[in-house]
């Protein structure tokens, strides 16, 4: 799917709203929407987007302290849906305190099907 951003990896956050501008810039750069940096930033605050960010557990060690600061405020100042991706272990490794957590509404787990509940979908 050419519309899926993923960055967590690359980026170094530091200004608040810096994760926000990135967005802009991401969601500007996808072909055929005719959206400018400018209208996405003012659509990431007027619940035109539901925000998939994947690969948390990507993001370099180093960074996903600061990271988590971040996508904190973030979660505080859209009124988007955002969703954050993340391997379990990895993010339980780094939310030892509540410092580390990051301030969802909900969360949730993805499970393996057993071999019975797979063999009902085939």
């Amino acid at each position: 799917m050419d519309n899926i951003i993923n960055g967590f990896n690359k980026q170094k956050i530091g200004q608040k709203n810096e994760i926000e501008f990135w967005l802009s810039q991401m969601l500007a750069k996808i072909p055929g929407t005719g959206l400018n940096q400018k209208i996405a930033l003012q659509w990431l605050h007027q619940d035109k987007f539901i925000i998939i960010l994947d690969g948390l557990d990507e993001a370099k060690e180093s960074h996903r302290s600061e990271l988590i600061i971040k996508l904190n405020h973030l979660l505080e100042d859209l009124s988007s849906p955002v969703i954050i991706c993340s391997r379990t272990a990895d993010y339980e490794a780094l939310a030892v305190n509540d410092k580390m957590k990051l301030n969802l509404n909900y969360n949730a787990t993805i499970q393996r099907l057993n071999k019975e509940q797979n063999n009902k979908l085939s």
